[in-house]
C-alpha cells in the first residue's frame, strides 16, 4: 500500500476518501466525454471523406457527361460533312437547344462544392466548347450552302450566320471541302484537345483534393486514435486506482475489525479472568471441608466431586459478591469497564456462569442438584484454582489496589487463608509483581496507553 493510500485510509483522513472518489470519478467522466468526442470527430472525418468521394463521383459523372456531349456534337458535324445526311444536323441542334447535356452538366458542377481552381477548369472547358461551336456553325453553313439547302430550312443559328466574302465566292464543292478540311484538320483537333485538357485538369485537381483530404484525415484520425487509447489507458489506471483504494480500504477495515476482535477477545479473557477469581478462590478456600470430607465422612467417590455441585452455598456466595465488589471498585478507580454481574447472580449453584454461558434466565438454585457439574473438581488444594489464581490473579489485583488506593481486604484474606492451608506464603513466593510485569513504574495514563494501545513507556 502506498503512503498516499495509507494517508487516505488513516484514522484522521477517512473523510478524504469521499472527495478523492468524487474527484477521480469526475476525471473518468471527463475522459469518457473526451473519448466520445474523439470518436465522434473521427466518424465525422470519415463521413467527410465519404461525402467527398460521393461528390467526386458526382462531379466526374457530370464532367464526363459534358465531355461526351461535346464529342457527340463533334461526331454529328463531322458525319454530316461526310455523308450530307440532314439527320446529323437535327441531332446536333436537338442536343444544343433541347437536351442541353453540356449546359446541365456545367450547372451541376457549378452548384457542387468545388474549389475556385476546379471551377476555373470547368468554365474554361465550357468557354472552349462554346467557341468551338461557333466554328461548327460556320462549317454547317458552308456544307448546307454547298448542298443547296435553302436558308429557311437551316437551323436559326446556322441561317443567321454570315459567311465572309471569300467563303461566299467558293463553289459548292469548295465550300464543303473547306468545311471538311477544318473539321478534320489540326486546328479543330487542337481545340478538342484543349477542352479535354481542361477536363483532365479538373479530374486531376478533384482526385488530388480527395487524396489530400484523405491523407490529412487519416493522419488526424491516427492521432485521435492514439489520444483515445491514451485516455482509455488513463481511465483504466484511474479505475484500478479506485479499486486499489477501496480494496485497501476493505483490507484496512478488516484489519481494524480483526484488531477490534482481538481486543474484544482480550476483554472477554480479562472478564473471564476477573470473574473466575471471584468464583474459584472463595469457593475452593471456603468449600475445602466439603472437598476433603467428600470421599470419607460424606461417603462419596472423589471422582464425582464438584466445587459448583457440592461446595457452593449462600454464605460463600456472599463472600463472592464482596470479592466482586472489590474488583469493581478497582476497575472504577482505573476507569476501565467490566462485565455486568448483579448481586443476585451469585446465589445460584451455577453462580454468574449460568447466565453468561446458558442464557440470562438460567440458574440452578442451591437446593437442587446439577449433575452436569459432577466430576469437574478440584480434587485437592494443589490445583490451579489456588496455585495460579492466588499468586497471579489475586496478587495482581491486590497490587493494583494498592497502586490506585483501593482496599481489597476480602481478596487479601482469601490469599492469606489459601497460603495457610498450603503451608506456604503464596503472595511472598510469587514473582508476578508489577515491576516484574514492567508496569510498576507507569502512571495511570501510561498504563492505560499500554493496555489499550500497546504504547509501552520504559522505566
Amino acid at each position: 500500500m502506498t503512503d498516499k493510500v495509507k494517508n487516505l485510509l488513516s484514522k484522521g483522513n477517512k473523510e478524504n476518501l469521499y472527495p478523492f472518489t468524487v474527484a477521480v470519478m469526475i476525471v473518468i467522466i471527463c475522459l469518457m466525454a473526451a473519448m466520445l468526442f474523439l470518436m465522434n470527430r473521427s466518424f465525422s472525418k470519415i463521413d467527410e471523406i465519404d461525402k467527398l468521394e460521393n461528390s467526386r463521383g458526382y462531379c466526374e459523372t457530370a464532367i464526363g457527361d459534358f465531355s461526351d456531349a461535346s464529342d457527340y456534337l463533334t461526331n454529328q458535324i463531322q458525319e454530316y460533312s461526310i455523308d450530307n445526311d440532314w439527320t446529323h444536323v437535327v441531332n446536333y441542334w436537338k442536343e444544343v437547344n433541347s437536351t442541353r447535356t453540356r449546359d446541365k452538366a456545367i450547372e451541376k458542377l457549378l452548384h457542387s462544392d468545388l474549389t475556385d481552381q476546379e471551377k476555373t477548369h470547368v468554365l474554361r472547358a465550357k468557354a472552349y466548347s462554346d467557341n468551338l461551336m461557333n466554328k461548327e456553325i460556320w462549317a454547317f453553313k458552308m456544307i448546307a450552302e454547298g448542298n443547296d439547302v435553302s436558308a429557311d430550312k437551316m437551323p436559326a443559328e446556322v441561317s443567321a450566320f454570315q459567311l465572309s466574302a471569300a467563303d461566299k465566292a467558293l463553289s459548292d464543292t469548295g465550300k464543303k471541302e473547306a468545311a471538311r478540311k477544318y473539321l478534320f484538320g489540326s486546328e479543330y483537333a487542337q481545340s478538342k484537345d484543349t477542352i479535354k485538357e481542361m477536363i483532365r485538369a479538373f479530374n486531376a485537381d478533384l482526385a488530388s483534393r480527395l487524396e489530400t483530404v484523405t491523407a490529412k484525415t487519416f493522419k488526424e484520425n491516427k492521432k485521435m486514435v492514439m489520444i483515445f487509447w491514451i485516455f482509455f489507458a488513463a481511465m483504466l489506471v484511474l479505475i484500478m486506482a479506485i479499486m486499489h483504494v477501496y480494496s485497501a480500504s476493505a483490507i484496512e477495515r478488516n484489519r481494524r475489525l480483526e484488531k477490534a476482535l482481538e481486543k474484544a477477545e482480550a476483554a472477554n479473557e480479562a472478564k473471564s479472568y476477573f470473574t473466575s477469581r471471584m468464583s474459584h478462590v472463595p469457593g475452593t478456600v471456603l468449600g475445602v471441608s466439603t472437598m476433603q470430607n467428600f470421599d470419607t465422612v460424606l461417603g462419596q467417590e472423589m471422582k464425582n466431586y464438584s466445587l459448583y455441585g457440592f461446595a457452593l452455598c449462600p454464605a460463600i456466595a456472599e463472600v463472592q459478591a464482596k470479592f466482586w465488589d472489590e474488583e469493581k471498585a478497582l476497575a472504577s478507580a482505573m476507569n476501565v469497564g467490566l462485565t455486568t454481574v448483579n448481586y443476585e447472580d451469585f446465589f445460584s449453584r451455577t453462580t454468574m456462569y449460568g447466565k453468561e454461558y446458558m442464557g440470562p434466565d438460567f440458574a440452578v438454585p442451591f437446593g437442587e442438584k446439577y449433575e452436569n457439574f459432577f466430576g469437574d473438581g478440584p480434587f485437592d488444594l494443589e490445583n490451579r484454582y489456588i496455585t495460579e489464581d492466588v499468586p497471579v490473579g489475586c496478587y495482581f489485583i491486590i497490587q493494583l489496589g494498592r497502586k490506585y488506593g483501593v482496599p481489597t481486604p476480602v481478596i487479601e484474606s482469601m490469599a492469606m487463608l489459601a497460603g495457610i492451608m498450603l503451608k506456604r506464603d503464596l503472595i511472598a513466593d510469587s514473582k508476578f509483581t508489577l515491576d516484574y510485569l514492567e508496569i510498576g513504574h507507569m502512571t495511570d495514563k501510561q498504563l492505560k496507553a499500554y493496555l489499550s494501545e500497546g504504547v509501552f513507556t520504559a522505566k
